[in-house]
């Protein structure tokens, strides 16, 4: 049974109990109650709560399980590293003659 079937018949559990609870067994009932109105009709209200719960649990452990294989998937699955934007800068170009930019400070001017 899938999560929305499970939460279905938790409604309709749900709506049992109000009829349940209101002593009118006779009246309408929604169409989505199925086999689940005739499985659970019990005459105490504590019964239909208690199925409920199960139901509700049961549902909320698919939908954990189910996240927790989305997040075990998107871990095995790295993403792509990406290009840089451009190429990388050279070193400091040579100036006139000279091996670096600091020695063109120390020069002479006068020579």
């Amino acid at each position: 049974m899938n999560v929305l079937e499970t939460l279905s018949r938790a409604e309709a559990v749900i709506d049992l109990l109000r009829v349940n609870l209101a002593g009118d067994f006779g009246a309408e009932l929604p169409s989505n109650a199925g086999l689940t109105l005739i499985e659970a009709r019990q005459d105490s209200g504590v019964a239909a709560c208690e199925l409920v719960a199960h139901l509700i649990r049961d549902a909320r452990r698919q939908i954990a399980d189910r996240l927790a294989g989305e997040a075990a998937d998107a871990m095995a699955n790295p993403p792509r590293e990406s290009k840089p934007a451009a190429p990388p800068r050279r070193a400091a170009q040579k100036t006139k003659g000279l091996s670096s930019p600091r020695n063109a400070l120390s020069c002479n001017p006068l020579d």
